[in-house]
């Protein structure tokens, strides 16, 4: 039952957390989008379910081994996935600088994200406790 719990509490963080970034570049408009908004929404929502899913498989796999606090435990795991995550890309800039170039600027905002990720997910996290807490 805790597998399908980190499943889909972490498609629907992630979903909302896609949908967060989505409206991020939106609004600051410091980089044009590449496709049509219905296009968009589409890859950020599978994106962000993705990123989630990761996620919550591991709030599950990793159970209390962590620490307890969902939110920091989310925190943690999203901000460690991010940081491999921005590792490849690294590497990869390396082996081919003219198609990947990282900026200083996509490294702050991946970090804040990914924060905001563990931060949806560890609310959502604590609210099914609750929930189930009191029945």
């Amino acid at each position: 039952m805790e597998w399908k719990k980190g499943f889909i509490l972490g498609v629907l963080s992630g979903v909302l957390w896609g949908w967060l970034a989505l409206g991020w570049r939106l609004l600051a408009g410091d980089a044009p989008l590449e496709n049509s908004l219905p296009h968009n929404l589409a890859a950020f929502s599978t994106g962000g379910a993705l990123f989630g899913v990761v996620i919550g498989g591991f709030m599950v796999a990793l159970r209390d081994r962590i620490c307890q606090n969902p939110y920091l435990k989310a925190a943690l795991l999203s901000l460690g996935l991010w940081g491999l995550l921005r590792i490849g890309g690294e590497v990869l800039s390396a082996m081919n600088p003219e198609r990947y170039c990282s900026t200083m600027d996509e490294t702050s905002l991946g970090f804040v994200l990914a924060l905001a990720m563990g931060l949806i997910l560890g609310m959502m996290w604590n609210a099914q406790n609750r929930v189930a807490s009191n029945e």
